[in-house]
């Protein structure tokens, strides 16, 4: 049995520091990823060519990463998007087909997930799902700076789809086989979050040698920005960073 492992949250969330510390221990993602910018100076860890792909499958309904509405009913079978999921496949091919096992991380799988739980199953990869979430303030604030919303924002409209993604989430979280990390978690105890993961991951039973220090290492503090000290986010922290809140 080979396996995929996606990991799912929305942007600014810390899917780009959970992904580096898999990666760093041992996880492959593709040699295919997007170059690092001033938002993720450690690498996002994001396949380039499958992540365009992905945005192209938004834009049939006019939609992006950005976008706080569910897809249409039926929208997967529809012969634009089955098109798209066909040079998908030669993706998919080139960079991991070979692999056992890989990590891919994209904002836009959380709206994608019931195309790439079909997609991946027909390749034959079981799926391991690994779902992120961070304070709702951290994530606003990191969305406002970083300019990737596609209108003008505002905490209304930056509200309304932080609430949707962590409603898909929860329902991702669903699946016996997920596991879940806040960012709160991963930059406090980055061994005991990295060992936490990889154990419930089958690298070992696919033949790699997972690397949990080198994970933990990966993880910079430093790079926690919009952080929110106040007494008010220390009390609220809790409830606002897991999902549905």
């Amino acid at each position: 049995m080979k396996h995929a492992v996606l990991v799912c949250g929305i942007a600014r969330s810390g899917t780009s520091a959970v992904s580096g510390a898999l990666a760093a221990a041992g996880l492959p993602f593709g040699d295919g990823l997007k170059p690092r910018d001033w938002q993720n100076p450690k690498g996002n860890h994001e396949d380039a060519a499958l992540s365009d792909l992905n945005t192209e499958i938004l834009a049939l309904f006019g939609m992006s990463w950005s976008t706080d509405l569910p897809l249409p009913e039926g929208w997967v079978d529809r012969p634009d998007v089955i098109a798209i999921v066909k040079r998908m496949e030669a993706e998919f091919e080139a960079r991991f087909g070979d692999l056992p096992i890989f990590g891919l991380k994209d904002p836009r799988l959380v709206p994608l997930f019931a195309l790439y739980a079909r997609f991946l199953r027909d390749l034959g990869r079981q799926i391991h799902v690994i779902t992120v979430s961070r304070n709702r303030r951290e994530v606003l604030a990191s969305i406002r700076k970083s300019g990737y919303y596609h209108r003008k924002f505002t905490v209304r409209r930056g509200r309304r789809l932080y609430r949707y993604y962590m409603t898909q989430i929860d329902r991702l979280r669903v699946d016996p086989g997920s596991q879940h990390v806040t960012y709160d978690a991963l930059l406090a105890d980055p061994t005991g979050t990295v060992e936490r993961l990889i154990a419930g991951l089958p690298m070992a039973e696919v033949g790699l040698v997972p690397d949990v220090a080198a994970g933990a290492a990966f993880i910079d503090r430093a790079l926690w920005r919009n952080r929110r000290p106040s007494l008010w986010s220390r009390l609220t922290a809790p409830f606002e960073q897991e999902p549905g809140a």
